[in-house]
């Protein structure tokens, strides 16, 4: 045990000096820094809304809308101009109001995750103007006069609280996080695939003479194991201290971080030590040094495009899903989303 601390002690030391080291570690929290500064930010995130009003129903209902504090409602000419914005996203959804059936549809893509919480507001809208007036008509059918109707229920709409909508959330997340979480998969992904290439990177850097030196050791100590097995452990240690110092800066930028910080830790020690395993097997097999060059590109491209952040695997075509399984964005994706 001995030699194997003191082994572990100098590959540490002789580790973190190694310019190799520094460079991939530098490069590696360059990288975190610039991506996680590109995310989107949630307060520019887009959260208006388009309204396409057609009868004079419609037109207060939207007036109504226009009032609304917390979603910003545009009014858009017609559908056509409504839809375009949604697709391009200048919109978050888009609503068609008017007197035909039925009287609201709904214009939004599968990114409008507000879009419930949205369809409540403007169904409160409408049938705040909606329903005065059909029961109105009822009473008025039964005897009531016309006046004496509206008056009452005008006097009930000063006198009744209005209408909240009570929303309860799961999972721990609240919803003015998901504009900017709902980007940080993509950014885990991107992060978790650029630390292994990077390792691979490292392990075609080593420094010949040092691998050298360490096959010989592992001979002549007597302790083979002890020896890579330090050797491994030591380079674990160091891309830990990386990635710990990638998620502190992460977490001084990001406002809202997607996932909690034991999952992220957990995920952080398992890629620590899986890229320490690549360097050594790389830095040791001269036949890998050949065709890893060639196989970074698409693994990064494997590995970013099937982890899920972008589209689902199993929609991809032609088996391509199947890809997933190769692709080590899409375990830590699913460990962090796991705990």
């Amino acid at each position: 045990m001995r030699y194997f601390f003191t082994l572990l002690r100098l590959r540490i030391k002789a580790g973190a000096a190694s310019r190799t080291f520094l460079l991939t570690a530098v490069c590696f929290l360059a990288l975190s820094a610039v991506l996680s500064a590109a995310l989107p930010d949630s307060s520019r995130m887009s959260l208006e809304v388009g309204l396409v009003a057609e009868g004079e129903r419609a037109e207060r209902v939207t007036a109504r809308l226009m009032q609304n504090e917390d979603y910003r409602f545009i009014r858009y000419p017609g559908q056509e101009a409504a839809e375009q914005a949604v697709l391009a996203g200048k919109l978050h959804c888009g609503y068609l109001l008017g007197a035909e059936e039925p009287p609201i549809i709904a214009l939004s893509t599968r990114s409008a995750y507000m879009r419930p919480l949205i369809d409540e507001i403007v169904f409160a809208a409408w049938f705040e103007e909606e329903m005065p007036v059909l029961a109105a008509e009822r009473l008025t059918q039964n005897g009531f006069s016309d006046a004496q109707a509206h008056a009452d229920f005008e006097r009930l709409r000063e006198e009744a609280e209005p209408m909240t909508v009570v929303l309860r959330q799961s999972g721990g997340q609240a919803l003015d996080t998901l504009a900017e979480s709902s980007v940080q998969p993509l950014l885990y992904a991107a992060l978790v695939s650029a630390f292994l290439a990077i390792s691979l990177a490292a392990g075609l850097l080593g420094e010949s003479g040092r691998d050298r030196a360490v096959r010989q050791l592992a001979l002549v100590s007597g302790h083979p194991l002890a020896t890579v097995f330090a050797g491994t452990l030591s380079q674990a240690l160091l891309n830990l201290l990386v990635l710990v110092a990638s998620d502190l800066l992460l977490g001084a930028l990001l406002d809202h971080p997607a996932y909690p910080l034991y999952a992220r830790l957990a995920m952080l020690a398992i890629l620590a030590v899986a890229s320490a395993l690549l360097t050594a097997v790389v830095s040791l097999s001269g036949r890998l040094r050949a065709v890893v060059p060639a196989l970074l590109p698409p693994f990064l491209l494997v590995s970013i495009l099937c982890s899920g952040a972008i589209v689902r695997p199993e929609l991809l075509p032609a088996g391509l899903g199947a890809l997933r399984f190769l692709s080590p964005a899409w375990y830590a994706l699913r460990l962090l989303s796991i705990l």
